[in-house]
C-alpha cells in the first residue's frame, strides 16, 4: 500500500484487509498479471497433467 493520503484511506485499508481482501497497488497487481500470463509453464486450456498416479475416486 502507497502512503495513505488522508486518515479515513488508512482506516478503509485497515477494514479492507480486516475482511480478508487483499490489498495491491494497481503497478503489482499489473505485474503479478504479466507474469502469470507469460509463464513458460502455462499450458493452454484443455491440456491435462500427469493423472496415472490417481485413484479412480481421485479422478
Amino acid at each position: 500500500m502507497a502512503t495513505p493520503r488522508t486518515p479515513g484511506h488508512l482506516v478503509a485499508a485497515v477494514r479492507l484487509v480486516q475482511s480478508g481482501d487483499a490489498l495491491l497497488a494497481p503497478t503489482i497487481t499489473r505485474r503479478l498479471i504479466e507474469r502469470f500470463a507469460h509463464r513458460e509453464e502455462a499450458r493452454p486450456a484443455g491440456s491435462h497433467r500427469d493423472l496415472s498416479g490417481l485413484t479412480p475416486r481421485e479422478l
